[in-house]
């Protein structure tokens, strides 16, 4: 790839408010890719992350979607090309968490787990498809690793 090859493109990074995908989404602004900024809940640290990219130049939108209500993701993509006019790059990097010990996990957290971490995802790249037609997927999973004593 030639230097600066993705400049003038536009990406939708999920869960850009925070951890890596907030590292993503700088990266690519460096690389002069205007950025959709997803959150679910971190509305103020999204609002950072879109005026600290706009200070470097990079346009960006800010989208929020709950990937546990599936007319929020299924809605994602559409929402992204009626705002920001056109997408090329899908990153998928918006995680969630147990927040019960290995033993404690329910079939419910496990269900809502699954759902954000996996099925989110698929539906996204699967609207990409159909909507985009051709561009770049990127599949993250951000996971936390802790004491199973």
């Amino acid at each position: 790839m030639t230097a600066r090859a993705l400049q003038g493109q536009t990406a939708l990074v999920t869960g850009a408010a925070k951890r890596i995908g907030r590292a993503i989404a700088l990266t690519l602004a460096d690389e002069g890719v205007n950025v959709v900024l997803h959150y679910n809940s971190s509305v103020e640290e999204a609002k950072v992350l879109a005026r600290e990219l706009a200070q470097r130049g990079t346009k960006t939108w800010l989208m929020q979607a709950n990937f546990e209500k599936p007319i929020e993701y299924e809605s994602l993509v559409q929402r992204v090309l009626d705002n920001a006019g056109s997408l090329d790059i899908l990153v998928n990097s918006a995680s969630i968490y147990f927040e019960e010990t290995l033993d404690q996990v329910s079939f419910a957290s496990l269900t809502r787990n699954v759902e954000v971490n996996a099925w989110a995802p698929f539906a996204l790249g699967r609207d990409f498809a159909r909507l985009v037609g051709r561009g770049k997927i990127v599949n993250l999973l951000d996971s936390r690793v802790g004491d199973y004593d």
